[in-house]
Parts: structure tokens; C-alpha cells; sequence
């Protein structure tokens, strides 16, 4: 009689064992990276659509010295202004504004180490929908503040939240960003302080938020390395050159 080949309950637990161990390595990083993806096309479509916006009213008005904004931080009035001009390039910014109760989600925002990050006030910001579900807050920074830009006026802070306030991670750097400029090409956050430290999972800069700054990075590189390794110094110069430009 010919013997019957097959495998032995032992080995076949073996395997399976190997196969479990081989798919709990790689099948989280396979779906971290397919939700970096999803933020990234996230991303990429509502700073399109406020770049577009940007540049037609920067082609129009010039910078934000021409804007007849109030060069006073967290000035309302100006807010409101840079509302009115943004308002007829982004769809439903002004048809459909939903303020009410946006700071009541901050205290549930987080920075790339994991620590809670209250990076919005509401007497400092004013915050809207936009058509796509996505959130943007927006704010004033004062050549007080930021005397690089003086030139260029006070320069227009958004905080964008690319999938609403209530879905998450709500983690800086994964789906919020801080955007801001009084030049035509919109960067990241771009004062001088700004450093690689604050678009770190290990290794943070003191004075602001960790996932601050990785706006800059994004807008740049369009990835988000810097949730796998730390950038390094050079990359982080080439940053900062790309958002002096």
C-alpha cells in the first residue's frame, strides 16, 4: 500500500504560528500606511483648494499689507476681512459657516507625543466647515510677532483640521495642520523658531506645539516620514529655504 504523505497537526501549528507572528509585524505598518494616504490625499485636496483661493486674492490685492487688515494679533474685525475675500474662491465658506461650539473639540486635540494640545482659543480664532467636511480655523499674526514678515504685512494663520472635528486622530501633524503666509505660496507655520523639534515623535522642541510645524514638510516632501524617523537637520534647512522662498 502506498503511504499517504501529509502534515502532522504539529507542523501545521508550527506554520500557522509563523504565519500569525510574520502578519502581526507587518499588517499594522501595511495599515498605518494606507490611513498616511488617506490624510495625505486628504491634505492635498484642502490646500489645494486654499492655495487656489490664496493666489487669485494675492494676484488681486497683493499681499496682506494690501488687505486693509489691522496689524494687531487675534484681531476679529481682520478675521472677518480675511474671510470676505477667501469666501468667494472656497465653496460654502460663507453660505454654510458653522461656528458655534468649535473650541468645545479642542481640549481633545493631541500632539505628535501623544500629549493633549489646546492650540486653539476662542477669542483668538474663528473657525468654519468647508464644503469637503474638512475644518479651518483662522487667525492673525501681528509683524509684532513676526518681524521677518513686516514686509508682507501681518501673514494669515489657518488651522486646518482635514477631516472635521469629530474625526480623528486629532493628532497634529496627522490631520491637523498649522498653514500660514502673507506670500503667494502657502507653507507651514514659517517663523524663524519653527525647528525640525517640532515635527518630532521623540525628540521636541520646548515653546510649542510637537506636529506644529509639519505642515512644511508635507507641503513640501508630500509624505509624512516623520512619523517613522527623525528629519534630519539638512532636511530640515531645506525646509526652512523652500518656506523662505
Amino acid at each position: 500500500m502506498r503511504k499517504l504523505l501529509g502534515f502532522t497537526l504539529a507542523e501545521v501549528l508550527i506554520t500557522l504560528g509563523v504565519i500569525g507572528v510574520v502578519a502581526a509585524m507587518t499588517i499594522p505598518n501595511l495599515v498605518s500606511r494606507i490611513q498616511e494616504r488617506v490624510w495625505l490625499s486628504q491634505f492635498n485636496k484642502v490646500t489645494s483648494s486654499i492655495q487656489n483661493a490664496y493666489k487669485l486674492i494675492y494676484d488681486e490685492y497683493g499681499p496682506t499689507s494690501n488687505w486693509e487688515l489691522n496689524d494687531v494679533g487675534y484681531d476679529m474685525a481682520s478675521i472677518d476681512k480675511v474671510v470676505s475675500l477667501f469666501s468667494p474662491y472656497i465653496p460654502q465658506m460663507a453660505n454654510e459657516i458653522q461656528q458655534s461650539d468649535y473650541w468645545r473639540y479642542s481640549i481633545r486635540q493631541y500632539d505628535l507625543q501623544g500629549k493633549k494640545s489646546i492650540f486653539v482659543h476662542k477669542n483668538h480664532f474663528k473657525g468654519y466647515y468647508l464644503m469637503d467636511g474638512s475644518f479651518v480655523f483662522i487667525t492673525i499674526v501681528s509683524t509684532a510677532v513676526a518681524p521677518e514678515s513686516a514686509a508682507n504685512g501681518p501673514f494669515v494663520q489657518m488651522t486646518i483640521d482635514i477631516n472635521g472635528l469629530k474625526t480623528g486622530p486629532n493628532v497634529m501633524g496627522k490631520d491637523i495642520f498649522h498653514l500660514g503666509r502673507n506670500k503667494p505660496i502657502l507653507t507651514g507655520y514659517p517663523l524663524w523658531w519653527v525647528n525640525r523639534g517640532h515635527c518630532s515623535v521623540k525628540n521636541p522642541s520646548g515653546g510649542w506645539t510637537s506636529g506644529g510645524a509639519c505642515a512644511s514638510w508635507v507641503l513640501k516632501n508630500r509624505n509624512m516620514d516623520y512619523l517613522h524617523r527623525e528629519i534630519t537637520e539638512e532636511e530640515w534647512r531645506q525646509v526652512n529655504q523652500w518656506n523662505d522662498n
